[in-house]
């Protein structure tokens, strides 16, 4: 599936494959080696949408670390006088200062933690030029609205959901995109698709055929792990 079918020259792509869903692995191959394609679910190519991101975030924490002896005070004076304060009780520590004029300079600093899996957000407003068009934009909003959903399978009456399909997203035309590979980014989870329809006056805006005028796409993919350098 392909949208838009005419004037695509000069324009950014996205490229979205879906593959059935494999545990990662954590090894030197930012994804699983064999790969099957999801069944009933078709690639998708379309334009870049202007207002398209990644976020890409890291947590750190603040903690405090061993040392920052104060002036009259060593290191070891400072960690013996900070355990006997802990044990007896703020009092102590507060004499002390008090005494010295000087307190324990702050050891507390951010330590890395984790990163989040990464996200990538689209919107498209999609217009069709056509009839085979707007056809074609029905059946791309229809294909993301299954692959969110989880598969029914009964197998000796047992009823078991197999995950959604994953995505390989790539991009062509545009530079800059991708975190571990250039311009790819693999096992991404469709989290959230959303479709709105251009309004009239009083109702949905539609052609003689019942396709819409114009369709809002909106597509939230996640990373299923945390991204790394290798």
């Amino acid at each position: 599936m392909r949208f838009p079918s005419h004037f695509t020259k000069g324009m950014p792509w996205v490229n979205f494959v879906p593959y059935e869903y494999k545990m990662p692995a954590v090894t030197s191959q930012p994804a699983p080696v064999t790969k099957s394609r999801a069944p009933g679910i078709s690639e998708v190519a379309l334009f870049l949408p202007g207002d398209f991101n990644e976020r890409i975030q890291a947590d750190w924490s603040e903690q405090e670390v061993i040392g920052g002896a104060s002036e009259g005070l060593d290191m070891a004076q400072t960690e013996a006088i900070n355990a006997f304060a802990k044990a007896a009780g703020s009092k102590v520590s507060a004499t002390v200062a008090a005494a010295t004029g000087a307190v324990s300079y702050p050891t507390d600093i951010l330590i890395f933690n984790s990163v989040a899996p990464v996200q990538l957000n689209f919107n498209f407003n999609m217009i069709p030029f056509d009839k085979e068009e707007g056809k074609n934009i029905v059946a791309i909003c229809r294909n993301f609205k299954k692959a969110i959903l989880p598969k029914l399978n009964l197998s000796d009456s047992i009823a078991r959901l197999h995950f959604p399909p994953i995505w390989d997203i790539s991009f062509q035309g545009i530079s800059g995109m991708g975190v571990e590979t250039p311009s790819l980014y693999q096992q991404m989870a469709l989290i959230n698709v959303g479709v709105d329809y251009g309004s009239g006056a009083t109702s949905v805006l539609t052609f003689h055929d019942g396709n819409p005028v114009q369709v809002k796409l909106s597509l939230t993919f996640q990373s299923i792990r945390k991204q790394r350098l290798m």
